[in-house]
Parts: C-alpha cells; structure tokens; sequence
C-alpha cells in the first residue's frame, strides 16, 4: 500500500512534498510539539471481523494535539469525539455511509 501511496503522490506532482512511514499506530508516539499533518482511514465498517476498535479511536483521537492538523475517514461509533472541536463532512465508502472528520483550529495549508 505504501509503494501505491507513493506512486499516486508522485503522479500527482505532490512526492517531494510527503514524508511516507508504515509503523503499528498503536505502539507509535508523538512529538507533542512537531506539526505535522495526520490524514488516514482507519479500519470501520461493516466488513471487519471485530468491532472493539475503541484502543484505536482512543489513541487516534489523542493524536491530534494542539500543533497537529488533518483528520480521518470513519463509520465508526466515536462517543469520545468532541464533535464541536471537528468539522464533519458526510460521504459514502460504496454503500457504506461515512464521515470525514477534520480537527478544528487554526490550519497551515488547505486539503
């Protein structure tokens, strides 16, 4: 997945720009003062096979600190999103209905 990505920011003239890494989320840490853009699709819908994804949420939610941007494509159930601290916008994986929810605050750059 990782020579994909690459080869699609290359396409789109973006390469050099992007700083691509695959790493276990969950055993990853931060710098708390780096800023960075965080941009995924994490697991959600219906085609897992668990649905405890909480750790995950939990971790991913904590991520976007004060200096850190982006957001996140999910289906999955978020009771611990501050929803007033995201904005949401609705859209569809084929038939599965989503949100891209993208951290509030002050933004460097567009996406």
């Amino acid at each position: 997945m990782l020579a994909l990505a690459k080869a699609n920011a290359d396409k789109a003239g973006v390469a050099d720009t992007i700083y691509f890494e695959a790493k276990d989320f969950l055993k990853t840490t931060f710098p708390a003062k780096e800023t960075s853009w965080l941009i995924t699709n994490p697991p959600y819908g219906k085609r897992l096979i668990t649905t405890d994804l909480s750790a995950l949420y939990e971790k991913l939610l904590a991520s976007y600190q004060e200096f850190w941007q982006g957001g996140f494509i999910s289906s999955y159930q978020l009771p611990h999103l501050k929803k007033e601290e995201w904005n949401e916008k609705k859209l569809f994986n084929g038939d599965e209905e989503c949100s891209f929810w993208r951290k509030k605050g002050k933004q460097k750059g567009s996406i």
